[in-house]
């Protein structure tokens, strides 16, 4: 595995315009990262700007891999679709796009999952999506938000779907802490199901989304966790050989906000950590 951040940590410091993506890239390759995500939510970069900011990465050596705000259900969810594949595709071939499945169908009351109509709806859109960018070289890794890992009570989760699609680039943006967040996840796991899930789907991750809670709440910097950090990035490692996307919550402004990214990067130095960060 190697070590990456998402601009997503930044979204504070971007919204007040203390830096914008070329700053983060750039940041990046100071840290001596070896990728950025790119977080594009409705997918509307200019295409010129993301092939700038591909020759700044590659200048330091990193990749870049996109990510967009999507729900599968959502009436216009193809045209977001098709514009975040142009954008990643712009990245290189096989590029990581980052999609959600939906999370819409998850919001109702007393719904611990998604339905089996859902698993099926959704089946097959991620079928479809999946040869589309295929065509584009572009590899989709659908995230387990509110999602939760394993069904509950009747209902099914992530790794109840991600069984159910075939298409060989469609895989996962896993987050652990998601599925450890109680104010998030609908149906929140515990150390043995996450170790569990990556065990039993580990090979189908395509991404990793890094951040740590502490009784089920998320911490402004990695760190001591509800899921151990050695046993996770133990297991990850032997099934796992992409980026470990540093996605910690920021800051509104960006000198907090860079002091919380190097307090995580030290934290796995002092624990040793970043022995499977090689």
């Amino acid at each position: 595995m190697k070590l990456g951040i998402t601009t997503n940590v930044f979204a504070g410091p971007l919204k007040n315009k203390e830096i914008d993506l070329e700053g983060i890239v750039s940041m990046a390759g100071e840290l001596r990262l070896a990728s950025v995500e790119i977080r594009d939510d409705p997918a509307v970069l200019d295409p010129s700007r993301v092939r700038s900011l591909v020759s700044l990465a590659l200048a330091s050596g990193m990749s870049l891999s996109y990510a967009v705000k999507n729900d599968m259900f959502g009436k216009d969810d193809r045209l977001l679709f098709e514009r975040a594949v142009r954008l990643a595709s712009e990245c290189g071939p096989g590029t990581v796009l980052r999609l959600l499945a939906s999370q819409d169908a998850l919001k109702a009351e007393g719904k611990n999952g998604y339905s089996a109509e859902d698993v099926e709806k959704l089946r097959s859109i991620m079928e479809e999506y999946g040869r589309v960018a295929a065509g584009s070289g572009v590899v989709l890794a659908i995230e387990n938000a509110r999602d939760p890992l394993y069904g509950r009570e009747g209902y099914f989760g992530m790794a109840d779907l991600m069984r159910s699609v075939t298409a060989e680039n469609v895989g996962l943006t896993f987050d652990p802490a998601n599925a450890t967040n109680f104010s998030l996840c609908k149906s929140p796991s515990g150390e043995d199901e996450v170790l569990r899930f990556v065990d039993e789907l580990g090979r189908r991750i395509k991404l990793t989304h890094y951040k740590t809670t502490s009784s089920g709440v998320v911490q402004t910097t990695i760190g001591t966790a509800d899921v151990d950090n050695e046993a996770l990035l133990l297991r990850l490692s032997k099934v796992f050989s992409g980026i470990l996307c540093i996605e910690i919550p920021g800051s509104p402004g960006l000198s907090d906000t860079i002091a919380s990214v190097e307090s995580s990067i030290s934290y796995l130095n002092a624990r040793g950590l970043s022995k499977y960060l090689a």
